[in-house]
C-alpha cells in the first residue's frame, strides 16, 4: 500500500513537470529568442490614428511617388519617401513598398520585416504576401 502511494505521488509530480513546467520553459525560451520581433510587431499593430483628409492626401501622394521611384529603379529614394509616409501614419502600402525596395538593394531582413508589417495590418494583402515570398527567394543560399 505504501509503495502505491509513493508511485502515485511520483506520477503526479511527473505529470506536473511534463504538463506545466516544461511548456513554461519552452515558452520563455521562444519568447526571449523572438523578443525583438515581438516588440516590432506589437508596435505595428498599435491602434492606427485617424488621419485628417489633408494627412491622408499627403501620405497617398508620398506612397505614389515611392511607387514611381521603384518603377524607375530608384530604390533608395523610394525608401526615403515611404519612410516619410509612415511618419504620417501606418500604411500597409508604404510597408509593402519598403519591403520591395529594401529587397532590391539587398537589405533582405529589413524588407522581410516591412512585408510582415504590411501583412499584420491586413492579413489578406496578397501583394505583400507575394513580395515576401519573392524577397525570400532572392536571399543567397
Amino acid at each position: 500500500m505504501n509503495i502505491k502511494k509513493k508511485n502515485k505521488k511520483l506520477f503526479i509530480a511527473l505529470e506536473f513537470l511534463v504538463f506545466l513546467i516544461i511548456p513554461i520553459i519552452v515558452f520563455v525560451v521562444i519568447t526571449s529568442k523572438n523578443r525583438k520581433k515581438i516588440i516590432n510587431n506589437s508596435a505595428v499593430v498599435q491602434i492606427e490614428k485617424k488621419l485628417s483628409p489633408e494627412e491622408l492626401l499627403k501620405q497617398n501622394a508620398l506612397i505614389e511617388t515611392g511607387i514611381k521611384l521603384i518603377n524607375t529603379k530608384k530604390y533608395k529614394e523610394s525608401i526615403e519617401i515611404n519612410l516619410k509616409a509612415l511618419k504620417i501614419g501606418n500604411s500597409k502600402f508604404a510597408h509593402n513598398n519598403l519591403c520591395f525596395a529594401y529587397g532590391k538593394i539587398g537589405k533582405f531582413e529589413k524588407g522581410i520585416e516591412h512585408c510582415e508589417n504590411a501583412i499584420l495590418l491586413d492579413q489578406n494583402f496578397q501583394l505583400a504576401k507575394n513580395n515576401l515570398k519573392l524577397i525570400k527567394s532572392w536571399i543567397p543560399k
